[in-house]
């Protein structure tokens, strides 16, 4: 069936285009902007995790039903990775600050996503280096690295 997908991976991307017209009405060019909040989770986080993941299967770093994700993240990466990582026959653990909103939690974890919890004073860096501990931690897993890239 046309439009049809067969889950939320093909809607990735596939936002509309929408005009600015009155905000563009007295300058020498149009406005066009990308509506991201249409992506399956919302958030142009999408493209992004869905880039990541596939790059990574690409190259034979990780392959499903075996190998596990791993990435810091404070919330919309998180809940994208998650989502694409559960589409796409992954399991994922993902690292946040205990500070993270209950809704985000509750949408890491309604994907499928293992959350591991630091200190809220842990940010950045720290929670980066927590990654790269998991991810060495056990061979099948695998860090996504969000930074490096």
């Amino acid at each position: 069936m046309d439009g049809i997908h067969a889950n939320a991976a093909g809607a990735i991307g596939n936002t509309p285009l929408v005009m600015l017209n009155r905000i563009s009405k007295d300058l020498p060019a149009k406005i066009a902007v990308k509506v991201e909040y249409m992506n399956p989770t919302c958030s142009v986080k999408d493209r992004a995790a869905s880039a990541m993941i596939d790059d990574a299967e690409e190259k034979g770093l990780i392959t499903p039903g075996k190998t596990v994700l791993v990435e810091a993240t404070s919330g919309n990466m998180g809940i994208a990775l998650a989502s694409y990582a559960q589409i796409k026959g992954y399991k994922i653990v993902l690292i946040m600050p205990s500070a993270a909103s209950i809704e985000r939690r509750a949408l890491m974890l309604a994907f499928g996503a293992e959350l591991i919890l630091t200190d809220p004073t842990v940010k950045g860096e720290a929670m980066v280096e927590r990654a790269k501990l998991v991810a060495e931690s056990h061979p099948d897993f695998y860090w996504l690295n969000q930074d490096s890239d």
